[in-house]
């Protein structure tokens, strides 16, 4: 049988638990040519009779020189960057390529060849996930609500707090065929199927809500329910004000009232200086809960995303589909820029921030680098095995309305506190002085109610003199 000859990209305990595992497996149809190394002091070394030829940089030159037909790359570590600059050297190659696990599973169970597998779009983030600690105390036998339950992240939410034995855990959605699903496949398991509880409701629904909260007296709240499609909600800001604002004070409100001990609001990048109505509602909803924290006994923190990758709704999931279609994909501007995590990052993070909270905290990812919007999309592309501007074309749909070139993490009148924990970030307000700002919140939300062209308009600019 002709074996598959392989270009190993990292000649650290990864490339060398692979290159073994390669070479014992009775099934393996792979070879193991050579390693390339960013260290220039391995070049030259042999690592398992396996020779280090090179660096990163050479790989065009080397795939040509040792005949390679594939390409694996073993670096944990690697950033977003270099995993993105070695996909482009194989695509030039027209070479296959993928990856072999990452440290904790060598750690855990070394490197398979079971778990090779390709390149996939979280990959591209090249960024470690954070690792939960071992248990969360907190949430031990505490009834634990989660709103927006049925939503990429709020479902990735309940799968993470269930592994970390709560009492209860309330699933509040809108749609009913999302929380229908997220509500069995939790049951699935038998040991937790009597502690899941789907609850269809609306947020905005203030007597449904307090219902609710007599009924089941949650501990903690994650208040992941929002409308986050930024044109969208240009077009219907109303709709914006009454399910990020109104619906943040209405669960906030239920809160205090039935006596929770913790609520994270889950906010993103796009409430720092917003340019937009969703930033701006979401931003008031921070806003809303710091100063809800000033005066009450619930705890009260905040926890800010970039962009969620693969979530539903984002632009990977767009782009995918674009693919698939035949393309082509839009990009609004080559200079767009983003930051970005995984949905399994963002549950963790919402989680690890409940561990955190004293109260009056708005916690951020350190998110790494921004990555390039239309870099993602041509790696996208190649992902699938397919070629930019030949087989799928970019086109460029211009900015819309709302939108940025650039998002940030904080504003100019914020500053960043380390916590506890690594790559975990505390934004601190500079001036924390939000004087009339439950009385504004209530002449906006009336505005939005209203549904008219007027109160529109004197909505919009009470939002933006409030934040």
């Amino acid at each position: 049988m002709k074996k598959s000859r392989v270009l190993i990209i990292g000649a650290g305990e990864a490339g060398e638990l692979i290159v073994r595992e390669l070479v014992n497996h009775p099934r393996s149809v792979l070879l193991p040519v050579a390693f390339v190394d960013d260290n220039p002091e391995k070049v030259g070394c042999f690592i398992e009779n396996v020779p280090v030829i090179g660096t990163i940089e050479d790989i065009p030159e080397k795939i040509i020189e040792f005949d390679i037909n594939e390409v694996l790359i073993a670096i944990p570590s690697a950033t977003g960057r270099q995993i993105r600059r070695i996909i482009s050297f194989c695509h030039a190659g027209n070479i296959r390529f993928r990856i072999v696990p990452g440290i904790l599973d060598i750690i855990e169970g070394d490197a398979k060849y079971s778990q090779i597998r390709d390149v996939n779009e979280d990959d591209l983030l090249g960024r470690e996930t954070i690792a939960l600690k071992e248990s969360f105390e907190y949430i031990k036998d505490k009834v634990v609500m989660i709103t927006g339950a049925g939503g990429s992240i709020g479902s990735e939410i309940c799968r993470q707090v269930l592994r970390y034995d709560a009492k209860k855990i309330i699933l509040i959605g809108h749609g009913e065929n999302s929380i229908y699903l997220i509500s069995q496949e939790l049951k699935r398991d038998k040991l937790y199927s009597s502690k899941i509880y789907p609850v269809i409701a609306d947020i905005t629904d203030k007597k449904k809500i307090n219902v609710i909260f007599k009924k089941y007296a949650p501990d903690i709240v994650f208040h992941s329910a929002a409308h986050k499609h930024v044109p969208l909600m240009e077009d219907y800001p109303e709709e914006a004000v009454k399910n990020n604002i109104l619906g943040t004070k209405i669960i906030a409100d239920a809160s205090v009232k039935h006596k929770t001990d913790k609520f994270i609001l889950i906010s993103s990048d796009k409430a720092v200086e917003p340019h937009n109505v969703m930033g701006l509602t979401k931003r008031i909803a921070e806003i809303f809960i710091l100063e809800l924290n000033r005066k009450k006994k619930t705890t009260f923190s905040a926890v800010r995303f970039g962009n969620v990758i693969g979530s539903r709704g984002s632009v990977v999931p767009l782009f995918k589909m674009q693919i698939k279609q035949g393309g082509p994909v839009t990009v609004t501007n080559r200079e767009t820029m983003r930051f970005f995590m995984s949905v399994k990052e963002a549950a963790q993070l919402v989680i690890q921030a409940g561990s955190l909270s004293i109260g009056g905290e708005i916690f951020v990812l350190d998110m790494g680098e921004e990555i390039s919007i239309e870099e993602l999309a041509k790696n996208l592309i190649i992902l699938t095995g397919l070629v930019v501007d030949e087989d799928i074309f970019i086109s460029y749909s211009g900015m819309r309305p709302g939108e940025k070139i650039r998002e940030k993490l904080i504003s100019e009148n914020e500053r960043i506190e380390e916590t506890d924990e690594e790559k975990i970030l505390k934004v601190v307000s500079k001036k924390d002085d939000f004087i009339g700002v439950l009385k504004s919140i209530d002449t906006i939300i009336k505005y939005a109610l209203k549904n008219n062209v007027n109160a529109l308009s004197e909505m919009l600019e009470k939002i933006k003199e409030l934040v």
